[in-house]
């Protein structure tokens, strides 16, 4: 958005433009950043302006607004590395979904694990009584 009657244009008007692309509205703005819920819709009904101490708490609330588009109306509303955090959005979420997939793999494996552990002990109990018949053959012979 960078036509030649946007330089012309206020930071109000520039910031309610933001504002509806972000899917956010100015009272949440402003109960965000810490001033009453009218302010802003007294800047929007006079044509105000924003004081520096305003932008500022803007600026530093939407990370992702290019500030010399909205002081000046030039270049790009949002900042040109805004693909990292979506790159790192959508890192996180596959890391998310991959430590999920693992835990119910752990989950899996800890299952196998307890019954490998009763397999062997009972395999365990079987050989001692194997060994048992084969260390002392003459016991099963006088009882049979």
């Amino acid at each position: 958005m960078q036509d030649k009657s946007e330089k012309n244009t206020k930071i109000i008007e520039r910031l309610s433009y933001f504002l509806e692309y972000k899917g956010d509205n100015f009272g949440r703005l402003a109960a965000n950043i810490g001033l009453s819920n009218s302010y802003f819709s007294k800047m929007v009904k006079n044509n105000g302006s924003l004081g520096e101490d305003v932008i500022k708490k803007i600026l530093l609330y939407y990370e992702n607004i290019n500030p010399e588009w909205l002081l000046l109306g030039i270049g790009p509303m949002t900042k040109e590395n805004q693909i990292i955090p979506q790159l790192t959005d959508k890192y996180v979420s596959e890391m998310i979904q991959l430590i999920c997939k693992l835990s119910e793999e752990n989950g899996t494996i800890k299952a196998e694990k307890r019954q490998l552990k009763e397999e062997i002990k009972q395999l365990r109990t079987e050989n001692e009584k194997i060994l048992s018949i084969t260390k002392y053959p003459s016991v099963l012979h006088e009882k049979s």
